[in-house]
């Protein structure tokens, strides 16, 4: 951490336990990895160094939990340290597979940023592409969807429901950024400020 990183994290280089009980904490760490932008080995070991402005810039409090891997995503620099680990005498591990899938729909934005846009114009291309086929289909054979089975109703159908569905992608595109906006996560974070200082003599 003396050396100017913003995150210094442990991770269990020997980690110790049956391999059931490493199953949803290894699911975990993949999510984390895609939602923290940082390819960290073990984002459960609580052996943890943050930069006090990199935790004061989120704000945390009771209407806004902590987030490990929203905060690694702002970070520049983390580093990896091996830290000794024990197999578990007592109690049971945090990570269930129940926890897991609340963890995973709590992270579902973090994990893509784009996924109604892209979505939007995959459907939009295939829209196209079936009103090329109907336009075409007046001087071109086509076997794709043929007027055999349902014609051009069939056509105007699927153009109409990808139509749809592009509209409603727009619109959860829309939804997601404004809770992205709610949700109130920094932009960036200063890490120091240089001032020069003023001449001798001069007035501050």
């Amino acid at each position: 951490f003396d050396e100017g990183h913003d995150i210094v994290s442990g991770y269990r280089k020997d980690r110790k336990g049956s391999f059931l009980r490493r199953i949803p904490s290894t699911l975990a760490n993949v999510v984390m990895r895609r939602v923290a932008r940082h390819k960290l080995t073990d984002f459960g070991c609580t052996y943890k160094i943050y930069d006090a402005k990199l935790v004061r810039a989120f704000e945390f409090g009771p209407f806004k939990p902590w987030r490990t891997a929203y905060v690694f995503s702002r970070a520049q620099r983390c580093k990896e340290v091996p830290v000794s680990h024990h197999e578990r005498k007592y109690g049971e591990s945090g990570w269930t597979y129940r926890r897991l899938f609340g963890f995973f729909m709590d992270h579902l934005v973090g994990i893509s940023e784009r996924p109604f846009q892209l979505m939007s114009l995959a459907c939009l291309a295939f829209a196209a592409l079936l009103a090329a086929r109907i336009a075409l289909a007046w001087t071109v054979p086509i076997q794709i969807l043929p007027v055999v089975t349902t014609g051009i109703l069939l056509n105007a159908i699927a153009i109409s429901l990808l139509v749809v569905l592009s509209v409603l992608a727009a619109i959860g595109e829309y939804v997601m950024r404004n809770f992205l906006m709610m949700q109130r996560y920094p932009g960036y974070i200063i890490r120091e400020i240089h001032q020069k200082e003023p001449p001798a003599g001069a007035e501050r």
